[in-house]
């Protein structure tokens, strides 16, 4: 698994939609009917979608996302809206930003899936990428102990990483 692009050599970071679908606890009613968003989804949505086409949407959209998770109280929706936005400022390389929003995000998935939960993993790489990116190489290597310990807790061999 490499963690770096080619032409840049600094880690690249996924959109977190990946991580979404991967930790998301909603499921379909019986009818088998997605939910109806929430407005803060449906800010997270709009400005998932603006992200690189119009910042200044898409800063905002995910800001009100984060502000209506807040006001809901909801867990999930508040761990969602916090990786959208760190994601975001991940795209406009503000990572001190971004770093306290993924790891808001962590802490909130850790208290709904169990803080061994494979489920974790991607994230706590995305986690160590953003603080290989800022030259923190203390906190990059714990990061990075933290994910290879999330395997073997879970008997699974550990990928290797690039």
């Amino acid at each position: 698994m490499s963690t770096t692009t080619q032409q840049t050599g600094k880690p690249t970071i996924l959109s977190p939609v990946r991580l979404f679908e991967k930790l998301s606890t909603i499921n379909q009613d019986q009818q088998g009917n997605t939910p109806t968003p929430s407005m803060g989804m449906l800010c997270l949505l709009n400005g998932m979608r603006a992200i690189g086409k119009n910042n200044e949407t898409a800063g905002k959209n995910l800001t009100r996302a984060l502000a209506e998770a807040e006001k809901s109280k909801d867990q999930e929706e508040m761990a969602v809206a916090l990786l959208g936005l760190g994601y975001f400022y991940t795209t406009t390389n503000e990572f001190d930003k971004s770093i306290q929003l993924y790891k808001g995000s962590f802490e909130i998935w850790k208290k709904i899936h169990g803080e061994n939960n494979l489920k974790l993993a991607d994230l706590i790489l995305d986690i160590a990428k953003i603080y290989q990116i800022l030259n923190n190489e203390s906190d990059f290597k714990k990061t990075i102990d933290t994910y290879q310990e999330l395997y073997k807790k879970n008997n699974q061999p550990v990928p290797k990483i690039v």
